[in-house]
């Protein structure tokens, strides 16, 4: 079973940029999307961020698709 929790990526030793990897369902499957934040003690997303990400997704696969 995946683990859908939000983790902390390290790239090394000397990397700041304090990658974050969480994971959003769209279209009922969990994407995981990564992003960088300035604070590393910065809470997860809540549910209304990912809900809106999840939106922004949905619709440029929409758009992408109808490229086509």
């Amino acid at each position: 079973m995946a683990n859908y929790e939000m983790e902390i990526i390290h790239h090394n030793l000397d990397c700041k940029c304090h990658r974050r990897r969480e994971w959003i369902e769209v279209d009922g499957k969990m994407t995981a999307i990564e992003f960088s934040v300035k604070n590393p003690d910065e809470p997860p997303m809540s549910d209304e961020e990912k809900q809106k990400i999840a939106e922004l997704i949905k619709q440029t696969r929409k758009e992408l698709s109808q490229r086509k």
